[in-house]
């Protein structure tokens, strides 16, 4: 049965509900751009009803003159009518009656008659306001991701398919490479060839990429190289995948350790010998209180025999076998800080000259030595050590020019260190303030990165068997700390070595804080017939029955104790008969500054020497006192004992001369 065809009339009321219900804006306008019909969704969504909008112009009701970005919509509706075909799409701001905005994307078309003369302009409206707010947004996130990515002090890089395609200035002055230098470049370039774990970079690279390819976000410590392959900086490093419209891109982003990393391990290091000096200061001591015996019965052996004895030269041998020995101990002491010190201010560039005039008879005529000694200020420290310094670091460089041939450069400078935020200092464990610096640098062969950290151990050496006992740098490093500086090492191996020291400066010279009346001497330098009733307290029973018979030879008479308590006891039965007090510093129950106090309450014209060995500072301050008349290090020269005895009865005498 053939189906009824819908009457016009009924066509018309059909479309009208059709454009009416349809979800977009139906508009028609006129030459004058006159607003000739819009549907009820055009009128609901801009607020209007058709009699406020049927017959007035687009530009005032739903169109602004221009909009919020200073565009004339004015100049683009009159275009639009001019040059329709340039306008088939089309998106602009709106505006509602309630003068909110709205964007909409028109799709215009012109309706001409059959002559083809312009009729009216149909124009069919999509709300894309949520787009549009959204498109906005996303544009205002990525500004802020490019502000972040560009102005974030940590490194970022951007990778696709393992070649770099993008990265931040951080990342530009981190790597010391320019942006042409890195775009392009596979993942993995700008690192020497193994990692700090001894892992190939080729090869933790590709770990890295197939743990990212799992989804995993990957955290590990990283070494960069510069363009010159002679410095390495350290970073730690997050790698993570992330997915895009473009495909996968690995992000790589690099914070900076390289600083932390340098004072970490100088603080470990510091740590570690710290440990190794407590336990060398312990050896020493007890190895002093061997060497004395060795080198005590050694003198007396000598003195019994005399000069011309046949096994003279042998007993020399052993005595000068034992101040060799005396000296090792003496460095190991230094390097422990265990020593005493005898400091007082001094221009280190005096010293240097000295040293340098020194080194100069020691060192071929083949190596050049420059030197630049302008520093004026003063530091509170041992000359002869400073001198030690000196004669140590332009040894070592010395041996590091193969073939006798380079450059030493010896550099004294004043140089005040900053606070953080000022330019042009190095972060590290000193405070702010003027230091003298002292630079030795060399020409020679260089040190290895594996190496470097060893440098200060000691007993480490690179030199062949008997040409070095691997103390010069530990002992270096002992005095430079307990001259409260640092020392750091620049170097890559075959481009020589540069090391840096650094020592506070005093504000002004506070004169000679020496007190020990030591001298250097094996023999008494005055002979006196004086003979005194002697105390010894020492805790090595072989060191008293040593000093014993050589003082009782000598005519005096010598009570020994084992310890500080036994000594105390001893001496209060009779205080006044004693004539003299000799005592270790270490011993069990009392040290000998506990027991030289103790006495001192007592006796306080009686003299003291007090001998050190020793595993801890003896507080100088304290034996500045009346009453010290001595302090000697152990082991003792016995002839060096008996004469400061000797000195102390005539200083005594004369003292009771004088009352």
């Amino acid at each position: 049965m053939q189906q009824k065809q819908p009457l016009p009339e009924e066509q018309i009321i059909l479309y009208q509900e059709l454009v009416h219900s349809a979800n977009s804006i139906i508009l028609r306008w006129d030459r004058q751009s006159r607003i000739i019909f819009m549907n009820q969704y055009g009128l609901e969504l801009f607020g209007f009803s058709e009699d406020e909008l049927i017959g007035q112009e687009v530009v005032g009701t739903i169109v602004a003159e221009t909009d919020r970005s200073g565009r004339d919509l004015t100049a683009m509706i009159n275009d639009i009518l001019l040059h329709p075909e340039k306008y088939q799409l089309n998106k602009n701001e709106n505006i509602c009656k309630d003068g909110s905005a709205l964007w909409i994307q028109w799709s215009n078309k012109a309706i001409v008659d059959s002559d083809g003369t312009f009729l009216e302009m149909l124009s069919i409206g999509i709300d894309i306001s949520p787009q549009v707010v959204a498109e906005k947004k996303l544009r205002q996130r990525e500004k802020l991701y490019q502000a972040l990515f560009k102005g974030s002090f940590d490194a970022h890089l951007l990778s696709k398919d393992g070649i770099y395609i993008d990265c931040n200035q951080s990342a530009l002055t981190f790597l010391s490479r320019s942006r042409q230098e890195v775009i392009g470049q596979p993942m993995g370039s700008f690192s020497p060839e193994m990692q700090l774990d001894g892992v190939a970079t080729r090869e933790k690279t590709r770990d890295v990429m197939e743990r990212t390819a799992r989804g995993e976000i990957v955290e590990i410590e990283w070494v960069i190289e510069d363009p010159q392959g002679n410095q390495f900086r350290y970073a730690e490093i997050k790698v993570e995948r992330v997915g895009t419209e473009e495909g996968e891109i690995i992000h790589i982003s690099l914070r900076d350790v390289t600083e932390q990393r340098v004072l970490r391990e100088e603080l470990r290091q510091r740590q570690k010998l710290e440990a190794i000096g407590t336990l060398a200061g312990g050896i020493a001591h007890d190895f002093n209180n061997i060497l004395m015996a060795i080198m005590g019965y050694t003198e007396i052996v000598q003195m019994k025999l005399g000069k011309k004895s046949s096994v003279d030269s042998e007993l020399e041998q052993i005595r000068t076998a034992s101040v060799r020995a005396k000296d090792l101990v003496a460095q190991i002491l230094t390097f422990s800080r265990k020593t005493g010190q005898s400091k007082h201010a001094i221009q280190i560039s005096l010293v240097a000259k000295e040293a340098l005039q020194l080194l100069r008879s020691s060192i071929p005529s083949t190596i050049e030595i420059e030197e630049d000694i302008a520093a004026k200020g003063f530091v509170l420290a041992d000359p002869t050590q400073i001198h030690q310094v000196i004669v140590n670091l332009c040894t070592n460089a010395h041996l590091a020019m193969a073939d006798d041939r380079g450059l030493l450069r010896i550099s004294l400078q004043d140089m005040t260190l900053y606070g953080e935020g000022r330019t042009g200092t190095r972060k590290s464990i000193l405070p702010p303030g003027n230091y003298v610096v002292l630079e030795v640098e060399d020409t020679g062969c260089g040190i290895s990165p594996e190496i470097k950290n060893k440098l200060f151990d000691p007993y480490f050496t690179t030199r062949e068997h008997g040409q070095g006992s691997g103390m010069g740098l530990a002992v270096v490093h002992g005095i430079v700390q307990s001259h409260q500086g640092i020392i750091t090492v620049d170097s890559s191996q075959g481009q020589g070595t540069l090391f840096r020291l650094y020592f506070p400066v005093v504000s002004k010279p506070t004169g000679n804080n020496s007190w020990t009346k030591n001298d250097n001497s094996d023999s008494p330098k005055q002979a006196t017939s004086l003979r005194g009733n002697i105390l010894l307290a020492d805790d090595e029973e072989s060191i008293c029955e040593l000093i014993c018979d050589f003082l009782t030879e000598k005519g005096h008479t010598v009570t020994t104790c084992v310890d500080g308590e036994q000594a105390l006891k001893e001496f209060s039965k009779t205080a006044n008969q004693w004539d003299l007090l000799i005592t270790d510093q270490t011993m069990p129950k009392m040290t000998g500054m506990q027991l030289s106090e103790k006495v001192l309450r007592i006796r306080p014209e009686l003299p003291i020497i007090l001998c050190t060995g020793h595993s801890r500072p003896v507080d100088r301050e304290t034996a500045k006192q009346p009453g010290f008349h001595a302090i000697i290090e152990k082991p003792i020269s016995l002839h060096k004992l008996l004469a400061e005895i000797e000195k102390a009865f005539i200083d005594r005498s004369a003292l009771r001369t004088l009352s």
